[in-house]
């Protein structure tokens, strides 16, 4: 039954206007650190003062951007990351970081490597969307935890995390046109003093637009249980069970082609046992470590054809810090074990290990210089040694610079090795993506109400993992293609010129060179996201109303077209695009509530070839707390 027939949602309303006691502004004490207590925003306030941090960020309890309900949204704010919109209001899409293909990037959930072995295509439904409090992206040569590296970034998100007193608990209901509603609630409660215990949870479903199939239903359930019985000692138990089914609307290959009737079901559970040993100011050191068990199973089906293929992942991961006057150094490693099952593609097994040494060093306030060193050994590839570095400089109080550089590898899927079907063969004998990253960056505080962001990035791959098309066979294929170069500029513009009002402008530009004749482009070779947002408060002050225009702009892209599933793919551009989003959202002490327009004026277009967008679609929803 689709969740926006029900009157849950007018009763939240109804209860809410006439039933509930708003409280004045004031700071609760529940939540993360990143404030998850509601708080009315203050869109007055100045852009706070930038650390010497690298990290382009965007955060979900700064009420003063309240177009960012869940994780696809807030990856808008942040330069060179796309999510590829399956043709949803904002749901299952795959995440694209600068121009690379999904198994190029990382998803890191608080400090665990969320992976997809068998496909390689991360998307959003992996990420519990309510609860995450912080998006960032991972510029080059940014510390990570446990060395993790992502030859072209990393998307980390941070989740709420339950540390208070009394139980807590978040209801969020939004639903739109073409058969969208998503429910979900986050519960937290204190067992004792040292323990406490979270859970949430969420149901989504779309029903897709007439002409394309794009429909999907998923639900997402994680709880943690948190143990602190002594200062320096922490245990953290984290399980995510992920269900759902997607309409597929594009050439996801190797598995479909668009328009084919074909439907993807995706199951995975996730588990992890976290601990943290050590106190920074007694003993000056920490050691922290975690297992990873990850349970994967992917179905992919059309009229005739099925793949059931199913991965289990196993991972162990140590690392220990010490802290020192000048900064900090840090040695550790990771193992991981995969058992890949699959009836069509045969069985099979990899392992992967690596080792690393990190330094971070603060000689002087202004001057933060981190190095890393790993060496990497997969069993089907041989070893390596992966340097990177960063440089971080802070010369004034309201400017700053980076300077990154790192290497690292990509090793193909289990689909890339060993998938065959009709339409899609995989090879056995690739080798590994060798890739080399350069930024440079700075931060310029201009005045305490505007703030200018930019980097140049250089992206170097060797053997990059190349379509190949084979038109007498009428068969996709794979290769190593030689070198594939992407440069690029990321930009971002923060200004408040009135007392209530913002103006935003978030770029990025990039081009690609390669050595073949089939390339593409996952994303245009430009985006410009502009918002442009204004508030007022009403009733004294206990009602904060914002309006907010957001317009997005793509460039020129080429990639596959597939007429029809019986036809054969070609080369085809797309040109600019422009779309336009508006948005009115109502903040109360407890609660949110939004109405929005999503593509205002009805532009049907692809973000790429086969990836339609929906038509315009009226958005509705509510978020209300609740401290028991």
């Amino acid at each position: 039954m689709i969740i926006h027939k029900w009157i849950i949602p007018g009763w939240l309303v109804l209860n809410l206007i006439f039933g509930n006691v708003l409280r004045a502004q004031e700071e609760g004490t529940t939540g993360s650190d990143s404030s998850a207590t509601t708080v009315l925003p203050t869109v007055s306030q100045p852009v706070e003062s930038d650390t010497l941090s690298p990290f382009w960020n965007v955060e979900r309890s700064q009420f003063t951007e309240p177009l960012v309900e869940d994780a696809v949204d807030q990856m808008k704010l942040l330069p060179g990351v796309s999510a590829l919109d399956f043709g949803t209001l904002g749901a299952f899409s795959p995440l694209i970081i600068r121009g690379s293909s999904p198994p190029q990037s990382l998803i890191l959930l608080d400090e665990v490597v969320l992976e997809d072995p068998i496909l390689g295509s991360l998307n959003s439904s992996l990420i519990p969307i309510h609860l995450v409090e912080q998006v960032n992206f991972a510029t080059v040569g940014s510390v990570l935890p446990f060395g993790v590296y992502a030859p072209f970034g990393t998307a980390r998100f941070s989740t709420y995390t339950f540390a208070g007193e009394r139980p807590y608990s978040r209801v969020n209901f939004s639903t739109g046109d073409w058969g969208y509603s998503d429910i979900g609630i986050i519960f937290g409660l204190p067992i004792s003093p040292t323990s406490s215990f979270e859970l949430a949870g969420n149901r989504e479903e779309y029903g897709g637009f007439k002409g394309f199939n794009n429909g999907h239903e998923g639900s997402r359930i994680i709880g943690k249980l948190f143990y602190h019985p002594r200062p320096n000692l922490s245990v953290k138990y984290s399980a995510l069970i992920n269900k759902h089914t997607t309409e597929i609307p594009a050439p996801l290959l190797p598995d479909f082609f668009p328009f084919a009737l074909g439907k993807r079901k995706e199951r995975r559970f996730d588990q992890v046992i976290r601990f943290q040993w050590g106190n920074i100011r007694q003993n000056h050191q920490q050691l922290t470590g975690y297992f990873y068990f990850s349970r994967l199973v992917q179905e992919s089906f059309t009229d005739s054809l099925l793949f059931r293929n199913k991965n289990l992942l196993f991972e162990l991961a140590l690392q220990h810090q010490i802290f020192w006057r000048l900064g900090q150094f840090a040695y550790g490693g990771q193992v991981k074990f995969y058992d890949f099952t699959s009836a069509r593609l045969k069985d099979h097994a990899d392992r992967l290990g690596q080792i690393f040494m990190r330094q971070t060093l603060q000689p002087m306030h202004s001057l933060i210089i981190n190095t890393q060193l790993r060496f990497e050994k997969h069993d089907a590839f041989s070893g390596a040694l992966l340097p990177s570095a960063q440089v971080l400089l802070q010369p004034g109080s309201k400017l700053n610079f980076w300077l990154g550089f790192q290497q690292g590898r990509r090793y193909p899927t289990f689909s890339e090795r060993y998938w065959k079907s009709e339409t899609f063969l995989g090879q056995p004998s690739l080798h590994n993506e060798k890739t080399t990253g350069l930024e440079l960056g700075s931060r310029w505080q201009v005045t305490p109400e505007f703030l200018l962001r930019g980097s140049f990035y250089l992206l170097k791959t060797t053997n990059w993992i190349s379509r190949k098309i084979l038109p007498d066979a009428e068969v996709i294929t794979l290769k190593n293609a030689g070198t594939r170069t992407i440069h690029g500029v990321d930009f971002s513009m923060d200004w408040r010129p009135v007392k209530h009002g913002k103006l935003g402008l978030v770029t990025s530009y990039m081009q690609v060179k390669e050595s073949e004749i089939e390339k593409q482009l996952e994303v245009p070779e430009f985006q410009i996201y502009s918002y442009f947002q204004i508030g007022h408060s009403f009733f004294e002050n206990y009602v904060f109303v914002t309006l907010r225009l957001d317009g997005r702009f793509f460039g020129k892209r080429h990639g596959l077209k597939f007429s029809d599933p019986t036809t054969f793919p070609v080369i085809t551009n797309l040109s600019e695009t422009a779309v336009v989003d508006g948005k009115i959202s109502l903040h109360f002490t407890d609660a949110t509530i939004f109405f929005g327009i999503d593509n205002l004026f009805d532009n049907i277009y692809q973000l790429v070839p086969g990836f339609f967008v929906q038509p315009r679609a009226f958005r509705f929803g509510i978020e209300w707390e609740f401290l028991d």
